[in-house]
């Protein structure tokens, strides 16, 4: 059930909100206290991760150099990793892994998310070549 009346929640969506917001995060507004800290600790975790490229693409004009290819896949499968062994890396690393546990949350969507950022990376490898 959601925590706002529907009345709250339509008075705070307002078009700036709603643009400068990602759909999933307005989305969410209509879900519980407790669903909308999950959603959006999950939501910032796997955005971490493809921030992990997309940094790396912003500074080389939208591509991956071939020299920090292996880096970056090694960076993405340490990140999983860390997860996997209860490691943080941060705060927000860390608290995924706290809400994991709490929440008794399957790692294969970060997993998924992984393996498809390293796919990407071997795709444009094979692109270049």
């Amino acid at each position: 059930m959601c925590q706002f009346s529907s009345k709250t929640v339509l008075d705070k969506l307002t078009l700036e909100f709603i643009s400068k917001n990602p759909i999933l995060a307005v989305g969410a507004m209509f879900f519980s206290l407790d669903r909308q800290i999950t959603f959006k600790s999950c939501y910032r975790s796997m955005r971490d991760i493809d921030d992990i490229v997309d940094d790396i693409k912003e500074k080389n004009n939208g591509e991956v150099p071939e020299h920090l290819r292996d880096t970056l896949e090694n960076t993405l499968s340490s990140w999983i990793e860390s997860v996997r062994n209860n490691h943080s890396l941060g705060d927000n690393h860390l608290g995924l892994i706290k809400l994991l546990e709490m929440m008794d949350i399957p790692l294969w969507p970060w997993e998924k998310l992984v393996d498809a950022m390293i796919y990407d990376l071997s795709q444009d490898r094979k692109s270049v070549v």
